[in-house]
């Protein structure tokens, strides 16, 4: 009886085999990577049910998901979020994101909560959340930045520097973040000797001129005399605040007596008597010498502080904007002010 199929010896065989192979292995990585989403989805779920008890004020059992749910319940969250009701914000990110069937919005709720628990103050639980997205989306830029500022907050400056490797990798320029990271870890070591900190100080500062400020003020904390021998009157506009507040004790006349831009400020500030011969620069701080010079004494400088990112005021300096994170981008803005006299309120 002759056979419907081709004999072994036969190309027309061969042929047949590949395809048969090649549906074969398709069909297998189709099942495993069904089996892999099913997977993870399992094991976020998990993890997400390790805070239902204590965050989740919705009862998942009763409340059915719709998808049409999906965008006003975010935008709800995001108004909690917004307005320092985390609690609630929390809640209805854990919901959504156990409900939703869709990866990518599961991811994107997941690092909402994570932001959310980060400015909650639940840093550990943050660091969780990150380190679960990039489980199984190690891509995540955004996550990364995220996870790397977290660890920076938890003093973890090692586990942070790890976090600019796949970022690199992924062509992100972390040459800032990465000195910054050289600048706390060198200021919050305490085993290093004092004379050697300081060097280690000033070769940062070589490596990196954004450091300045930075550099400045650990300096006039470590040794004053160092400080004074970096002053620079090209960056007065980022250190005038620390300047302006130094204590008549604490300055180094020779320094101040050979730049007039610091004559400027201690004339204002009244610890000298002869005022400066030429203007500094700065419209508020000259306003002040002027008025001073003409009998009006009671002209002081007060401060502001301005994120260059996202624009936001402080009134005190950050070395990284508490809104956006970005570091080196809070800003000394001055601007006249009028001493407060004291008046004795004490009923002895």
């Amino acid at each position: 009886m002759e056979s419907y199929l081709p004999n072994t010896d036969d190309p027309l065989f061969s042929i047949i085999l590949l395809v048969f192979m090649g549906l074969l292995i398709t069909l297998g990585t189709y099942m495993w990577d069904l089996h892999k989403k099913r997977l993870n989805s399992d094991s976020l779920l998990g993890f997400l049910n390790k805070f239902e008890s204590q965050e989740c004020v919705i009862d998942t059992k009763t409340l059915p998901y719709d998808h049409s749910m999906l965008q006003p319940l975010s935008i709800l969250a995001k108004s909690h979020e917004m307005s320092g009701e985390y609690h609630k914000a929390i809640s209805l990110y854990i919901y959504l994101a156990k409900s939703v069937s869709d990866h990518k919005h599961k991811y994107a709720l997941m690092e909402h909560l994570g932001d959310t628990y980060t400015k909650a103050g639940l840093l550990e639980r943050a660091r969780g959340v990150y380190v679960d997205i990039l489980s199984s989306n190690p891509r995540n830029i955004a996550v990364l930045y995220s996870l790397g500022d977290l660890y920076q907050m938890l003093h973890k400056y090692n586990e942070a520097k790890e976090t600019t490797i796949p970022l690199k990798i992924l062509g992100e320029d972390t040459s800032r973040f990465e000195a910054f990271l050289n600048f706390e870890t060198l200021q919050s070591n305490r085993k290093i000797e004092q004379m050697q900190k300081i060097e280690n100080l000033l070769e940062l500062l070589r490596e990196n001129e954004e450091l300045y400020r930075l550099v400045f003020s650990q300096l006039l904390v470590l040794d004053s005399t160092k400080a004074w021998a970096i002053f620079d009157s090209t960056k007065v506009s980022e250190i005038i605040d620390i300047l302006w507040f130094r204590d008549e004790s604490q300055l180094d006349m020779q320094t101040v007596n050979s730049h007039d831009i610091l004559k400027s400020i201690y004339y204002a500030k009244g610890y000298l008597s002869i005022a400066p011969t030429k203007r500094s620069g700065h419209f508020a701080l000259d306003m002040i010498v002027s008025a001073k010079q003409n009998g009006n004494d009671s002209g002081i400088l007060n401060f502001s502080y301005v994120c260059d990112e996202c624009k936001h005021n402080f009134a005190s300096y950050f070395k990284r904007c508490p809104n956006c994170k970005s570091v080196y981008s809070v800003k000394v803005e001055e601007q006249i002010g009028k001493k407060q006299s004291k008046k004795n309120h004490s009923l002895l």
